[in-house]
């Protein structure tokens, strides 16, 4: 409950780069297990995804940051 406040909160001015970073950073930690468990199929999947990140430098697909997500 106290965190759909805080992401709530953080939503109501979503084009605020530190509200944009928090709400990363919540939802990257509550997906880490989904990522734990199913990296291998996810990696599989995001191979061929036509899916690119064009604010971070380079324009990287998917697949990259999976890769990076997904090492040992």
């Amino acid at each position: 409950m106290t965190v759909a406040v805080v992401l709530g909160y953080l939503l109501v001015n979503p084009m605020v780069r530190n509200n944009q970073m928090a709400v990363g950073l919540i939802l990257g930690v509550i997906l880490s297990p989904i990522l734990l468990k199913w990296y291998h199929p996810l990696l599989i999947f995001t191979w061929n995804a036509a899916i690119i990140f064009f604010f971070l430098p380079g324009k990287p697909n998917i697949v990259f940051l999976m890769s990076i997500a997904s090492r040992r």
